[in-house]
């Protein structure tokens, strides 16, 4: 197993490029791993938030690698942050005795409160602004928005995917808005080669140790081969 940082992130040194523009770095990885380990017969890239959707742009491209692990891969637009911040950030403050308790003693200003909700749903109905076709061409525009770049990507990419999901992780929420929102992103999410791990009670960055120790051991049993358990919750 090789860890590594992208230029300019973490221990790497160098100029930060932003995840859009790691594809040298990740070729960079996946080069020093062969070289040191030349009887290698597959490679299984592993990343979270940016990183698993850097990691979607490249692997297509490379046909050294042959699964992906991705945990809560970012999608973010104006758009879907907002239809989530509506339908899951809203609906769960509702539920807590904190904003009853601040509404009551009027601890916060309810007229800005409105303004920010109308702005969102103005946001939610305004469209992604990028194309909802493929992109049939032998490559793809590195000038078209990274969504639909790393959307395609998953399109090409013929092996298997591993995708862990938190569900107290708004952005990884924002994943799934952006896929019930767009046919395009249903015909890249069919099929039995993607098994979705949903893991209800996890935060985006999977903090706690019993929840982390199960991601570890279900990608473990996953990348061994062996079986993985029923999909849906990790909670269990």
């Amino acid at each position: 197993m090789l860890r590594f940082d992208y230029r300019g992130f973490g221990d790497s040194g160098g100029p930060y490029l932003g995840f859009e523009h790691i594809d040298d770095d990740i070729r960079a990885a996946v080069d020093v791993l062969n070289g040191e380990l030349p009887g290698l017969e597959e490679i299984v890239l592993w990343g979270e938030c940016n990183a698993a959707s850097a990691i979607l742009m490249y692997a297509w491209r490379d046909q050294r690698v042959k699964r992906l692990v991705l945990q809560n891969p970012w999608v973010r637009s104006e758009e879907t942050q907002a239809r989530t911040y509506i339908r899951h950030y809203y609906w769960y403050r509702l539920r807590q005795r904190s904003f009853w308790r601040k509404l009551l003693h009027f601890e916060f200003n309810p007229v800005e409160s409105l303004q920010s909700l109308f702005g969102l749903l103005r946001k939610s109905r305004a469209g992604t602004g990028y194309d909802e076709q493929s992109v049939e061409k032998p490559d793809i525009d590195p000038d078209l928005p990274y969504q639909v770049r790393m959307r395609e990507g998953l399109g090409r990419f013929d092996g298997e995917i591993l995708l862990f999901m938190s569900g107290r992780s708004l952005i990884g929420r924002e994943l799934d808005e952006a896929v019930a929102g767009s046919e395009r992103w249903k015909e890249v999410v069919s099929g039995s080669r993607i098994e979705r791990v949903e893991m209800k009670e996890a935060d985006h960055t999977f903090s706690r140790s019993t929840e982390r120790r199960y991601l570890i051991e279900r990608a473990l049993s996953w990348l061994a081969g062996g079986e993985t358990g029923s999909r849906g919750s990790g909670d269990e």
